[in-house]
């Protein structure tokens, strides 16, 4: 914006990143949807307008990210987009690699990415016990292939924080730091939410 326009950036330009996230998502819901109902829904359902519906005309996210600003549609986006990469297609090291990488971007943009992981086990699983000759190779199978994944997503998570000086023992320290710079006041006392 300072090279543009000669000074700081737009309320509009702030929260356009979040606006073409939010639009991520509905074409990768879009995307999903077809895929799961492509064989046992009726073409006369559309299912790609419900999809895309259902995010853009969402109230809630359109309140955090158009009128707030804030960032979530793009953690939104980097789950959905690492799940999507994870789950559909055949499996391969590469696809793997791709999804975590997406993911391991998602929990440096926001921690909350975390609690995609349940799921991302349970898909990196289900391929693997998939695709192996027997259960005892499906074990070792997983086992390594979860090792090397999380070697990739520990290496791309430090080399994203590097440049801002923290290393990995530096990461957890900044959230609880982070937190009470959103007070949350209550009727009852804002020391129940960590405000001030």
């Amino acid at each position: 914006a300072r090279a543009l326009w000669g000074g700081s950036p737009s309320v509009a330009m702030l929260k356009l990143p979040a606006i073409m996230a939010d639009m991520g998502v509905a074409a990768l819901a879009v995307l999903l949807a077809t895929r799961v109902t492509q064989r046992t829904t009726a073409r006369r359902v559309p299912v790609k307008a419900l999809a895309a519906g259902a995010i853009l005309f969402n109230p809630g996210l359109i309140l955090v990210s158009a009128v707030w600003g804030q960032v979530d549609s793009v953690l939104a986006l980097l789950v959905l987009g690492g799940i999507s990469v994870l789950a559909t297609e055949r499996p391969s090291l590469t696809r793997e690699a791709s999804g975590i990488a997406l993911l391991a971007l998602a929990f440096a943009t926001k921690p909350q990415a975390v609690f995609a992981l349940p799921l991302v086990a349970v898909v990196l699983a289900r391929s693997q016990v998939a695709g192996a000759a027997s259960p005892g190779r499906a074990g070792w199978a997983l086992g390594a292939r979860a090792a090397l994944l999380a070697a990739l997503a520990a290496g791309l998570g430090g080399a994203l924080v590097a440049p801002f000086g923290l290393g990995p023992r530096g990461i957890p320290p900044v959230y609880p730091r982070a937190g009470p710079g959103y007070p949350v006041h209550h009727p009852r006392g804002s020391h129940l939410l960590g405000g001030r």
